[in-house]
């Protein structure tokens, strides 16, 4: 696998974190030589909106692309996995302290249900039910103040989602 620091997975995590940590990234891991590949076909233009005229017809670049890819990555086979590695470093009771916290699902053969659908469906269904529940704090907040990642990662494992946390 390789990766790259992308943004948008954080949210708001930078700014509730201003000044009490160094450094905060979010990787995005791919198969190798994907990002090569998409950065290829940025550069060629693919991913525009706007039409050009090939030989006298009007086509959108990003629709091609998508005609041509579609059926390349919907092959049937959707057996993938998820992962999530968090590695804070830090002081906890004026102990210096390593803590990894490790997730990792997979395809469930038994549903159908792909790693992403999972970690993405089982997170807002959860939240969706917490909310019901009354469990979570009302309001527009950020998701790290309407509940805490204990009872996050509680409801995931009881969902059948591998979690290790470790501290050294």
């Amino acid at each position: 696998l390789e990766e790259v620091v992308t943004s948008g997975g954080l949210s708001t995590l930078p700014y509730e974190l201003e000044g009490k940590v160094e450094t905060l990234e979010n990787k995005t891991l791919r198969y190798l030589g994907h990002w090569g590949k998409f950065k290829a076909f940025k550069e060629l233009g693919l991913f525009e909106e706007t039409s050009i005229n090939v030989n006298g017809k009007d086509v959108v670049p990003r629709e091609v692309y998508h005609h041509l890819l579609t059926p390349k990555i919907t092959s049937g086979d959707n057996r993938d996995l998820g992962i999530i590695k968090i590695l804070a470093n830090g002081i906890k009771d004026g102990k210096e302290v390593k803590t990894t916290i490790e997730l990792i699902d997979y395809f469930d053969e038994v549903t159908g249900f792909t790693a992403m659908q999972r970690l993405t469906g089982w997170h807002a269904s959860t939240m969706a039910i917490l909310a019901a529940e009354n469990k979570i704090t009302k309001g527009t907040v950020s998701v790290s103040k309407a509940i805490s990642g204990k009872v996050i990662i509680d409801e995931l494992i009881k969902r059948g989602i591998k979690i290790i946390i470790s501290e050294n």
